[in-house]
């Protein structure tokens, strides 16, 4: 009964509110919630703020239409416009994964994590590295544990580095 309410604050000026509107969107189960919800990804917004919103509205309705929307988005190919802050609230990506293993598709998720891992580790990229081996650990799926073997075995003398891969690894 209070999806217009809700449809309304996503033109909000707020990222906070247009969030929480987006949230309680997808909590009502409203047949337009996905609709409404796949319009919002595409509203401009610093660092793809709206696309995070979107995504967490995705995550609370738990419908498998969204699926395709979080698989873009942890694709982030070409990489978008986001804070690199390593959470759900700023960087879209760790918001796809939420959403991807909400809806049971660990599996996609997990082959599109791997190749952005062995990239940064082409690369040499420590933040992505970091970031990737996150995202692993929030995905939860049992095959993650190859790439946290082969972190373990490539940065065998580095102890700093393998006491944040255990901890990822253990969570």
């Amino acid at each position: 009964q209070y999806f217009p309410l809700y449809q309304q604050y996503l033109n909000d000026k707020s990222d906070r509110v247009v969030n929480a509107a987006a949230v309680a969107i997808g909590k009502s189960k409203h047949p337009k919630a996905f609709a409404t919800l796949s319009k919002l990804r595409s509203k401009p917004s610093w660092k793809n703020q709206s696309l995070i919103s979107c995504l967490n509205g995705l995550f609370q309705l738990g419908d498998q239409a969204g699926i395709q929307i979080a698989l873009e988005a942890l694709k982030d190919d070409p990489p978008q416009p986001r804070w690199t802050l390593a959470n759900t609230t700023w960087d879209y990506r760790f918001t796809a994964v939420s959403t991807l293993a909400k809806l049971g598709k660990v599996d996609q998720a997990h082959n599109i994590i791997v190749a952005r891992l062995v990239k940064s580790l082409e690369e040499n990229s420590i933040l992505d590295i970091f970031n990737n081996v996150q995202l692993m650990s929030m995905l939860g799926d049992p095959r993650g544990q190859t790439q946290f073997d082969l972190l373990k075995k490539k940065y065998a003398n580095n102890s700093e580095f393998l006491e944040v891969v255990t901890k990822f690894e253990s969570d």
